[in-house]
């Protein structure tokens, strides 16, 4: 199983590296702003 978790983990960066940095971060403003509102 320990190929499974290596697998797993590896998708995880990739899958934030290929998303827009601007959008990562205006999806967390406004989650902010909606806790603190």
């Amino acid at each position: 199983r320990i190929d499974d978790k290596q697998s797993s983990s590896s998708a995880e960066p990739i899958a934030f590296s290929a998303a827009p940095a601007g959008d990562l971060a205006a999806d967390e403003l406004q989650i902010l702003c909606h806790f603190l509102a």
